[in-house]
């Protein structure tokens, strides 16, 4: 890595990205969002190993694109979200089990890409939501159910490391045996959950093959559930608004941390707690978002529902803008052309500035208002006066000093705005928690017969929006981060404003007209067939008894002439 804000991988090194489990996680993370350099390091794992090709394919277009999750919802449209959510589970058995036994960079990202699909378990949850609840509820069950799912990011990184920590107690110490016996715990969790999920119910009246058997359900026709669900302008307009909520979340889950450590001097460790607050408010806020969904429902309709959801996601933006805003016009360590590091940096001990001046041939130096955390080795410190105060200490933060010590009091990490600045980061990250929970309190209306397809579209969209925002303002940091989350924020209220505004159904209506209210429109381009219902939709008059079924129809009677 280099001393400059923009990252890049002057040579491919299996070790930095592939060396340990975090490394590899953070590599990975950044291919799926297409940020940073990935193709640099998709480009040196082909020279190494030209079929994982394959498997990078494969990889983006399940995950970045998302294309499993609208091959999912054909999935639940035809054979139910249940068995879907239980057959995804179970793909990811072999790739939890393959990372035990992984010994290269390579075979990492093939074991990561199974388990990859599994994240279309959010598509099989949120349909099933929709099939189990009542529409005047399903706001806030699917908001919790979604909601509570993210949680369980949060809670593994929190988890993870208590179990690794037991495996090294375990294994005396032996650091590779015991990260791989760490996924014990997850394959038991997924396996556990498979007998969970095949124990329930496809609908509340039964399981669809009986349904279909008995006729109250009819048989779904895939053709049929993807040109309707494709062809629905609801549909691609609420899988735009959605990138708007869930993939910003995933935007600032990526820069958050850095952010936080080379704009406001944190230390790495504290930038990173901060930035975990977007997971944190999922075990509310999303849920929030439901209920007033719910509740804006009860009141106004769906009318109501579309109100809600815009009004918090535009409110989301602004929050955005004004966080950004906030340090704008103050100096951050942002050069066009990259950093010019001439400065000798300096830390903060007890309260005092002391200049960070090692004796040997490396010279450390910093750019105006750079900040860089720097771990105190014992071969570093050996070259520090023997009175200095950071022989003490582990690690460092090194910045430009304010006052007589140097020009940085203009500069971001001195300017004292981090507590309002992480302030308006809970509030920002509750709206667009809230506004995500409010979009799944949409989709179940866009279209009851492809809810599947729908529903993997609009989840598609989040990941969509975050590969797009990241691209457009962050990767290779065309602009100072700030400026960049300002242009994330104005994207935010103009495409909110462009796309949940248009939507309208026409049996209940749409934010400024009521239902009917556009005479013959249909955002339906492609109907259904006449009488082709939803795979949720069950009439049970339509049932027939064993005792109804004559053993022997009558023949015709013959007429003589």
């Amino acid at each position: 890595m280099g001393d400059k804000e923009q990252t890049v991988y002057e040579e491919f090194s299996q070790e930095q990205l592939f060396g340990n489990l975090g490394a590899s996680m953070l590599t990975l993370f950044n291919i799926v969002l297409l940020c940073q350099d990935w193709d640099g390091v998709a480009r040196g794992t082909f020279e190494r190993n030209p079929w994982m090709l394959l498997v990078f394919i494969v990889f983006l277009y399940f995950s970045t694109f998302s294309l499993l999750n609208v091959i999912v919802g054909v999935v639940c449209d035809i054979l139910g979200a249940r068995r879907g959510l239980a057959f995804l589970l179970l793909l990811a058995c072999p790739g939890i089990v393959g990372m035990m036994f992984v010994q290269s960079g390579a075979a990492f990202i093939a074991m990561r890409a199974v388990i990859g699909c599994g994240l279309a378990t959010f598509v099989c949850c949120q349909v099933w939501c929709s099939q189990q609840f009542s529409k005047n509820v399903v706001g806030a069950a699917n908001a919790t159910a979604a909601g509570w799912g993210n949680l369980g990011g949060g809670v593994t990184n929190a988890l993870t490391p208590v179990v690794f920590n037991i495996f090294m107690a375990i294994t005396n110490k032996k650091i590779d045996l015991a990260w791989r016996l760490t996924f014990l715990l997850p394959l038991i969790m997924h396996l556990g959950t498979v007998v969970v999920v095949l124990s329930g119910r496809d609908l509340p009246d039964g399981q669809f093959g009986e349904l279909e058997q008995s006729g109250a359900k009819q048989k779904g026709d895939s053709s049929v559930v993807l040109k309707v669900g494709f062809s629905n302008i609801n549909a691609w307009l609420m899988t735009i608004a959605y990138g708007m909520c869930f993939g910003i979340e995933l935007t600032m889950n990526n820069i958050g941390a850095l952010f936080f450590h080379s704009y406001f001097g944190m230390s790495i460790t504290v930038a990173g707690v901060i930035a975990s607050i977007w997971g944190a408010t999922n075990l509310f806020a999303r849920s929030i978002g439901g209920f007033i969904s719910d509740g804006m429902n009860k009141r106004y309709g769906v009318r109501g529902r579309l109100w809600a959801y815009w009004f918090v996601q535009t409110l989301e933006g602004t929050i955005c803008i004004i966080l950004a805003l906030i340090t704008l016009d103050l100096d951050a360590p942002w050069k066009e052309g990259g950093l010019d590091s001439t400065l000798t940096p300096f830390a903060k001990v007890d309260g005092e500035w002391v200049a960070f001046e090692p004796s040997g041939e490396e010279k450390y130096l910093i750019a105006h208002c750079e900040v860089r955390e720097e771990p105190l080795t014992d071969a570093l410190k050996d070259l520090l006066p023997t009175d200095s105060p950071f022989r003490n200490l582990d690690k460092v933060v090194l910045m430009e000093p304010t006052g007589d010590f140097g020009n940085g009091d203009n500069c971001i990490c001195n300017s004292g705005t981090a507590p309002a600045v992480v302030t308006l980061l809970f509030l920002f990250s509750v709206c667009v928690q809230a506004a995500e929970g409010l979009s799944f309190g949409i989709v179940p209306y866009i279209s009851r017969p492809a809810l599947g397809v729908v529903s993997g579209m609009v989840g598609a969209g989040g990941n969509g929006g975050a590969v797009a925002m990241l691209n457009l303002f962050f990767k290779g940091h065309p602009i100072r981060k700030d400026k960049a989350i300002l242009n994330m924020g104005l994207t935010i209220v103009i495409l909110t404003c462009a796309t949940v505004m248009p939507v309208y159904l026409p049996e209940h209506g749409g934010m400024f007209f009521k239902a009917g209210g556009l005479g013959c429109y249909d955002p339906q381009i492609i109907k259904p067939p006449e009488g082709y219902r939803g795979a949720d939709s069950v009439v049970m008059s339509d049932i027939v008894t064993q005792e109804q079924k004559p053993e022997n129809p009558p023949k015709e009677e013959e007429v003589v002439v």
